[in-house]
């Protein structure tokens, strides 16, 4: 019996404090991870928010980035605590070339504070003869921001997510651990 109170004091006192908002929130895990053994690879450096479902958002990409739907390898989000596959993929040019190249997933759920929201991990590659390898992170970033809302600065969280991605040339390249949020309209 005493638990059973408990649990129902819980649940009142949760509503209390979210208003009744349950399990709808924002969530971001600082990273998107390779399918080989879920291994951590990239940043997740940009959020898109407002009205921004992934059919939204890539459209906006390709219009105002011009990128095409090219390859690129598959990676997984973490999104309230589950990994999900990516919903896809932009490049700034072809596979085997140097390219800006962006993979997106649509969040679970719309937060009330942000809306539906699509979180991007965004970079820029140099193709070797092997592979591609990633100079940056944070410069791709920027690049997107202002190819997509000119003269505007975006808003910014720090993420902290720092860590080192391991190259297939064994550089590691790290972010700055900022994530920008682009309003989409």
């Amino acid at each position: 019996m005493r638990r059973f109170t408990l649990g129902v004091l819980a649940l009142l006192l949760m509503l209390l404090v979210f208003g009744g908002v349950a399990y709808t929130h924002y969530a971001s895990h600082g990273y998107i991870y390779s399918p080989l053994i879920f291994r951590r690879k990239d940043p997740v450096n940009l959020t898109f928010y407002g009205q921004a479902p992934y059919p939204i958002t890539v459209r906006r990409i390709e219009q105002g980035l011009r990128w095409p739907n090219t390859r690129g390898g598959i990676m997984y989000f973490q999104d309230h605590g589950k990994l999900g596959r990516m919903d896809g993929q932009r490049s700034s040019n072809c596979a085997r070339c140097d390219r800006y190249h962006i993979r997106l997933h649509e969040g679970a759920d719309a937060a009330p504070r942000w809306g539906t929201y699509t979180q991007g991990s965004v970079h820029y590659e140099e193709w070797r003869e092997y592979c591609h390898v990633v100079l940056s992170f944070d410069a791709a970033r920027e690049h997107v921001a202002t190819g997509l809302a000119p003269g505007e600065a975006p808003a910014r969280s720090f993420d902290n997510n720092v860590l080192p991605s391991i190259q297939c040339d064994g550089t590691q390249p790290r972010g700055d651990g900022s994530t920008f949020w682009l309003q989409l309209p």
